[in-house]
């Protein structure tokens, strides 16, 4: 009773998926959270629910406001892509290789790690900074892309990486198994690659 026309249609849209587009301010929020209890009153379990967001703020504000509709929507699955990503790896990380107390590397750990790796290559004359081939790192991880097809990247963009960039990507991968973490990237990207090849994961 409180949307407009346009927002009423899409919060109680059922039939496959739909995508919204709206300006600041407009409502989107309102839509997502009625859309939320309407399916609920509907008769559809609230933990089967996920609504997932960009930042921590957004994603409070958003469970702050379910709350205030219905104290049985606290079983929604509330949170940003990477915590949601995070919730799934610690059940499922065990099939990349991880345990499920895995740590989380924030940008500093991994600027620290990238900086341990590069002493390793004392005998070449590098002049990009840590901070220039991590961002080349995370760059490729925004593409899914392994240290292994990491080559791929380079026949399209030569420039992607910085000199010896691939070789630092395997090694910081590899430091990264050994500390049994994953920088905020791997969040994403590994969950991908476990939804991508784990049918049973995917179900």
């Amino acid at each position: 009773e409180n949307l407009n026309l346009e927002q009423r249609k899409a919060a109680l849209h059922r039939n496959g998926p739909a995508v919204v587009f709206a300006g600041a301010g407009s409502g989107k929020t309102k839509v997502i959270i009625t859309r939320i209890a309407s399916l609920v009153s509907e008769g559809v379990h609230p933990q089967s629910l996920l609504a997932v967001t960009f930042t921590n703020k957004a994603a409070k504000e958003m469970r702050e406001r379910l709350l205030t509709i219905d104290q049985a929507l606290f079983g929604v699955q509330v949170g940003t892509f990477h915590s949601a990503c995070a919730r799934w790896l610690r059940e499922f990380s065990s099939e990349l290789g991880f345990s499920s107390d895995f740590t989380i590397y924030d940008d500093k750990d991994s600027l620290q790690a990238v900086k341990v790796i590069l002493k390793e290559f004392k005998d070449h004359i590098l002049d990009d900074s840590p901070r220039d081939y991590l961002n080349a790192i995370g760059r490729a991880k925004t593409y899914a892309c392994l240290p292994a097809e990491a080559e791929n990247l380079l026949r399209t963009d030569p420039d992607f990486f910085p000199p010896l960039g691939v070789e630092v990507y395997k090694k910081y991968q590899a430091y990264l198994m050994n500390c049994n973490a994953m920088d905020f990237s791997d969040l994403l990207m590994n969950m991908l690659i476990l939804l991508r090849s784990h049918k049973l994961i995917r179900k």
